[in-house]
């Protein structure tokens, strides 16, 4: 976009070459390091198109002298033909150039922020932070540091493990990568360590790389206990024995037990849309919303939908001028009433979404769900017990006694 812009400013003309030694007068062109782009040949007709600026226009004829061919402008484009066209039409030359001002004023800012990747955090959470840092709508692009950025978004959200911000003309974009499971505690393999659990389980299967393993399959462990020690302790013939320490790597998953107490109501509200609606229009003008028939919507139960058209020079250049419109559609509130078994399909999937959103979706495997349930005038109160398979073994730094030396 950029040196398309370059490009119109200085303007540039398109080339027609005829002869026999085109190739010839191509090499010696590039040669004299003189830039062209869009080189094509029409064959049938025996002739060769190519862009260059206007300087390199005059650079052209003695490599066509040389090697004998013909040379014709075809088109003439960018800003200064046509200045030169209608050089005598004052009022349309200022316009223009205050058009121009403009748009180059307009292009320093941000106009448009993005934000993707982002699943189980709001955006406009993720917009306060950017604000807070000085990306937002009407600031300038100069004073934002996209490193700095990215760094205060992850120290906001210990949930994300990867963001970028990146700016593309007036377009600023926010890419994130979520990690719902908490990171695995990681020492360097240089360093002594144990391997603990990080919560309470029944241990279902052990896989040890190193180590000295301290419990097994069936054991009750709690969070915190070693389950394989980084310790390794030596023998000698004369009943001595000696301690040193390894770099402890295992994989133990073990059966955690996990418990949900919540209500499904039993009674709720649909919509049942009468298909009258009404629409309001306005524009946006640098991040104000003027509403052009400010009307107050005719309906006492309405659903709100908003849509906007921005202006825009390409899409990396958006501009602080939009057209919107919002529909107001109205609808007729209506309660109904679910079965004890609708309740409990539900419930299943309440169940589903809780531990996909606390564990970590992919992280676990579910062993069996236990589910007892009360009934009540509204609601169904569902008391679930989940057995899951879960990894639970981190690292932990050993950290080595020092002994007391006597007379210290």
């Amino acid at each position: 976009m950029l040196l398309a812009l370059h490009k119109f400013f200085r303007g540039y003309v398109t080339m027609e070459v005829r002869g026999f030694a085109i190739p010839r007068f191509i090499n010696l062109i590039l040669h004299k390091n003189i830039y062209i782009w869009n080189l094509y040949e029409d064959e049938g007709q025996g002739r060769t198109f190519f862009n260059c600026s206007i300087k390199a226009f005059r650079l052209l004829h003695p490599a066509a002298k040389k090697s004998g061919v013909r040379l014709r402008i075809r088109r003439k484009q960018g800003l200064p033909f046509i200045l030169h066209k209608n050089r005598r039409r004052k009022p349309w030359i200022i316009g223009a150039a205050l058009f121009m001002a403009l748009f180059m004023f307009l292009s320093s800012f941000v106009w448009l922020v993005e934000i993707t990747g982002n699943d189980t955090i709001g955006s406009e959470d993720l917009r306060i932070v950017l604000q807070q840092q000085g990306v937002a709508p009407g600031l300038f692009r100069r004073r934002i540091s996209p490193r700095e950025v990215e760094g205060a978004v992850m120290a906001a959200f210990t949930n994300i493990s990867y963001a970028n911000v990146t700016i593309h003309g007036t377009r600023a974009v926010l890419s994130v990568v979520e990690t719902i499971r908490p990171p695995q505690i990681s020492v360097d393999r240089g360093i002594p360590a144990d391997v603990i659990a990080a919560k309470d389980g029944i241990i279902h299967d052990m896989a040890t790389e190193a180590g000295r393993p301290l419990v097994r399959p069936g054991d009750v462990v709690a969070a915190g206990d070693v389950l394989v020690s980084g310790e390794l302790r030596v023998g000698t013939d004369y009943g001595e024995v000696h301690s040193y320490f390894v770099h402890a790597e295992a994989r133990v998953t073990a059966r955690r037990y996990v418990e949900y107490i919540f209500d499904v109501p039993l009674y709720f509200t649909s919509k049942n849309f009468t298909g009258n609606q009404m629409r309001n229009y306005g524009i946006i003008v640098f991040n104000t919303k003027i509403y052009l028939e400010n009307a107050p919507s005719p309906f006492i139960n309405y659903e709100l939908s908003h849509s906007e058209s921005r202006m825009s020079f390409g899409r990396n250049h958006p501009m602080p001028f939009a057209f919107f419109y919002d529909i107001f559609r109205e609808f007729i509130p209506e309660t109904e009433e679910r079965t004890v078994d609708e309740a409990l399909i539900m419930g299943q999937t309440i169940i589903t979404s809780r531990l996909n959103r606390e564990l970590g979706e992919g992280s676990f495997e579910v062993l069996n769900i236990e589910m007892a349930y009360e009934e009540t005038d509204e609601n169904v109160r569902v008391t679930a017990v989940i057995t899951i398979l879960e990894v639970i073994s981190m690292q932990r730094e050993i950290v080595p006694e020092i002994e007391a030396v006597p007379g210290e």
